[in-house]
């Protein structure tokens, strides 16, 4: 901090605000731990694994800027149990990025978690695609990672992310999940002014 450069005036004022929390908390990675982080930030270039020179060529809007863990390629070797855990701090949305090239989800990812249309690309020789599907989880869930389904294709990656800023289109009406819908039918919104039902 410099001077006031005067000292007939009052001395200046700082305020310091505070580095938002991570919406990702108490990470447990169960094999290849060293490998698995939390970020923050998510952008093109930004390496996909802790374990591998891959990095990401394509993000799209709906998560770039989100959190999300930089896990290890090499846990896609884990057949059976769980491979991470961790908790969400707010209500949010979990993206799930599973590589295209495994044609059979694994249960526990085709039992909850829907398919967004989006996809996730990277920077390999040949670059892989991977699909993008979300989960709703509110505050303080615990989110158990299963297994990635092929040991020969990417490990997937997770991408956290407000659920008040997530949209979600329902037929016509596209609606913010996590916030209260503004949308009424027509027979209320005739009651309101006055008028009969349709």
């Amino acid at each position: 901090m410099g001077t006031n450069s005067t000292s007939s005036y009052g001395m200046y004022i700082v305020i310091v605000k505070p580095a938002p929390a991570s919406l990702i908390d108490k990470l447990v990675a169960n094999n290849n731990e060293q490998f698995w982080s939390v970020e923050t930030n998510l952008q093109q270039g930004d390496l996909q694994y802790g374990d591998r020179a891959f990095t990401f060529t394509t993000i799209p809007d709906s998560v770039a800027g989100c959190d999300w863990i930089r896990n290890a390629n090499g846990s896609k070797g884990v057949t059976t149990g769980t491979v991470a855990t961790f908790t969400v701090t707010e209500d949010v949305y979990a993206y799930l990025a599973l590589s295209t090239n495994i044609t059979v989800k694994p249960d526990w990812i085709s039992t909850g978690w829907e398919d967004t249309g989006e996809n996730i690309v990277n920077s390999e020789t040949s670059p892989k695609t991977y699909r993008l599907h979300h989960r709703y989880y509110p505050e303080g869930s615990t989110v158990t990672l299963g297994v990635n389904g092929s040991t020969s294709y990417g490990m997937y990656n997770i991408i956290v992310k407000k659920a008040s800023q997530v949209k979600v289109q329902i037929g016509d009406v596209i609606i913010k999940k996590g916030a209260k819908s503004e949308c009424t039918s027509k027979t209320e919104h005739n009651r309101k002014r006055g008028g009969g039902g349709i």
